[in-house]
């Protein structure tokens, strides 16, 4: 074989190899939560008050779902509404306190549709 063929060979083997792992090993690294805190960042938005908010549900008979405890429950309409424990998110959105938690749907089949809830320093009462 012509060792300019081999080289070139080599060459786009290699070439060929990185462009297939390189990406995978890029994606396969743990990335930090850049907005995560352990602390609320207000006073309003504590773990004990956003279980007890009202959240916009595309999925509840009324468009809406006030938790008590982080649950929400319609026998009448077959529809169940839990707020996640983890994960959530608390920082600051366009100057103002924010928490970020996921909402657990049931509307009686057998799956579960999670909508995100951002909630901006304010209470809903």
């Amino acid at each position: 074989m012509n060792p300019k063929l081999s080289h070139r060979f080599v060459f786009v083997l290699l070439a060929l190899a990185l462009t297939v792992a390189l990406p995978a090993i890029v994606l396969a690294a743990p990335s930090p939560a850049l907005l995560a805190q352990d602390t609320p960042t207000s006073d309003v938005l504590t773990p004990e008050a956003l279980a007890n908010m009202t959240y916009i549900s595309e999925l509840s008979p009324s468009g809406e779902v006030t938790l008590v405890d982080g649950k929400f429950e319609d026998t009448d309409n077959r529809y169940v509404a839990v707020l996640a424990s983890a994960p959530r998110a608390a920082g600051q959105l366009n100057g103002q306190d924010a928490a970020a938690v996921l909402l657990g749907e049931n509307t009686g089949g057998s799956g579960i549709f999670t909508s995100l809830a951002v909630e901006i320093g304010r209470a809903h009462v």
